[in-house]
């Protein structure tokens, strides 16, 4: 998405320097006594605007954002993605029952237009006055994840994670169940409404992880030279270089819980 918004906005330059150039040349061959074209000197207004404004943005991602930046965020190597697997294999899943005892209030305020009319706005909103998160306490888990290749001929790894649990019997899901509808009875009686809901949490989990291949990095592959690219208008085809040395994969991790 980032790479077509840069392509978006070197078009953006191109516009600014052709509606420059347009209104300049257009406007420059008017002799007097003729006056010269006030539509012509707005494009060329708009044009330099248009053109200043997008260059500005151009570099603003070339020096702090764009490929480079996922490099400085990368961690380890080829051994660092099998140390992550490993270690979200291991990983033990916290699952936890979320209650919440609120009650709607609403406000109300007198707002005036510019016509000098005036109006009631009401908002209405949630208010909590109690919640408690109780954990669901397993005797057991298994790990049925998917192993992952190595990173292969690729500079960068960029890895996007994904964990789900599964309850592994059916007494299991029973006492889960049992749990919320003990509690939402519970604590039925502290408010007018209440929301019983599971809570999940994964230690270690991250959501994307980029790793840093240990053949090295190409030398150009600097935020320098991303930089010098943003500079010459040659960002987006750098952004497109480096989106080919980088390779992406989904990890789709798995987790099934009993209770004996």
């Amino acid at each position: 998405m980032a790479k077509f918004s840069l392509l978006f906005c070197h078009l953006m330059v191109a516009l600014g320097i052709t509606m420059t150039v347009a209104g300049v040349s257009l406007g420059g061959t008017l002799q007097a006594p003729y006056e010269p074209d006030q539509l012509l000197v707005l494009v060329s207004y708009v044009g330099i605007g248009f053109m200043v404004f997008f260059y500005v943005l151009i570099l603003v991602y070339g020096a702090f954002y764009g490929a480079c930046r996922s490099i400085t965020k990368a961690s380890g190597s080829d051994e660092a993605v099998g140390d992550y697997v490993a270690a979200m294999r291991r990983a033990q899943p916290v699952i936890s029952v979320y209650v919440d005892c609120y009650h709607t209030e609403s406000s109300s305020r007198t707002v005036t237009d510019s016509d000098g009319n005036t109006s009631t706005e009401t908002t209405t909103y949630d208010v909590t006055s109690y919640s408690e998160t109780v954990p669901f306490r397993y005797t057991s888990c298994t790990d049925s994840t998917a192993d992952i290749s190595s990173m292969g001929p690729c500079v960068l790894l960029k890895l996007t994670s994904k964990w789900s649990y599964v309850l592994g019997d059916s007494h299991t899901k029973q006492v889960l169940e049992r749990m919320k509808v003990d509690l939402k009875e519970l604590h039925r009686h502290r408010d007018s409404m209440i929301s019983v809901t599971e809570r999940l949490f994964l230690p270690g989990f991250e959501v994307s992880k980029t790793f840093l291949s240990s053949q090295g990095m190409p030398y150009f592959l600097k935020r320098r030279w991303q930089f010098l690219s943003s500079v010459f208008l040659m960002g987006f085809f750098y952004e497109v270089w480096a989106e080919r040395l980088s390779q992406r994969k989904v990890f789709k991790i798995t987790k099934t819980v009993i209770l004996a």
